[in-house]
């Protein structure tokens, strides 16, 4: 796994969990699932496999078709409310042994690549606030705002 892959890069890559996410809120919404994933060329078979992971432009071109599926640009935020730490496999685990939020975002920044070797994440300090701050999205133009809605 390339820690700084662009997503249209061979090696970019995407926990699966992401895929069942979208299904459900596509699902939800009474939208058949399987034609958009067979566009994106994704095997469903292979996003339910524990520990999984697919190219991240598969990924995006899912969230693209997503969005033009439902006419819903938030489509990202719906697939979120589904998410459960299982979801995220030992990260979402580790998140609930956290001893404070502080200390869970903090996870979130150092093992982020789990989830997504494209994105970026840093915390920011402020005097009266701690900031998750997702950086270098603008040298990814293929990455959705819907994958960033799911992954916030």
């Amino acid at each position: 796994m390339s820690p700084d892959a662009p997503p249209s890069h061979p090696h970019a890559s995407s926990i699966a969990s992401g895929v069942l996410l979208l299904d459900k809120a596509l699902r939800a919404r009474g939208i058949d699932p399987a034609p958009l994933l067979q566009k994106a060329g994704i095997d469903f078979s292979e996003a339910t496999r524990p520990g999984a992971r697919l190219p991240s432009a598969q990924v995006y071109e899912l969230h693209r078709l997503s969005v033009d599926a439902t006419g819903d640009s938030c489509i990202g935020l719906s697939a979120a409310s589904q998410m459960q730490p299982a979801n995220l496999q030992g990260l979402g685990f580790a998140w609930l042994a956290s001893d404070s939020l502080r200390d869970a975002l903090e996870r979130l920044v150092r093992f982020s690549q789990l989830i997504n070797n494209v994105a970026r994440l840093r915390l920011e300090e402020t005097a009266e606030s701690v900031e998750l701050v997702a950086y270098d999205l603008d040298k990814l133009p293929d990455y959705p705002d819907s994958a960033i809605d799911m992954g916030m």
